[in-house]
């Protein structure tokens, strides 16, 4: 499952918007995005995921057509349901974690002794193996809010 903004959880209203992307380059329904030079790119890895995450990507955008992709930004304070790599556990909780890709949080370990770690973990959501929690966005744009 993509990540999916959990709209009964925030109190702002996440507005979405087209932005330039870079030519020639595919988008996934769903998946983060970074900006660079002006433009969206989409997360291939947990490289993007660390500096300058910027939004979800609303729609897919084919690597041969379109100038731009609908996006929700990502801003502070607003929480999101997310796919998780392993089993969710208490432990996990309230601690930060990485991204092992574009739309999977790396909850197996956390990161709270890092300062790479882009999501807080707010709840587990259904059974430990769904592999779901709600989480909200602390560095976002390269910048830890």
């Amino acid at each position: 499952m993509p990540i999916v903004q959990h709209s009964n959880l925030h109190g702002g209203q996440a507005m979405n918007r087209k932005y330039p992307i870079v030519a020639s380059t595919a988008f996934a329904q769903g998946s983060l995005t970074y900006r660079a030079n002006g433009v969206l790119n989409p997360c291939d890895g947990s490289t993007e995921t660390t500096i300058s995450v910027f939004g979800v990507c609303q729609n897919t955008s084919g690597a041969d057509s379109d100038a731009d992709i609908l996006v929700t930004p990502i801003t502070q304070g607003t929480l999101w349901l997310i796919d998780c790599t392993s089993d969710t556990a208490a432990a996990q909780l309230l601690k930060t974690h990485l991204m092992t890709d574009a739309v999977t949080l790396a909850n197996s370990s956390t990161e709270d002794a890092t300062s790479a770690a882009v999501a807080f973990m707010h709840e587990l959501v259904g059974a430990t193996t769904d592999k779901k929690a709600i989480v909200e966005f602390i560095r976002i744009n390269g910048v830890v809010s």
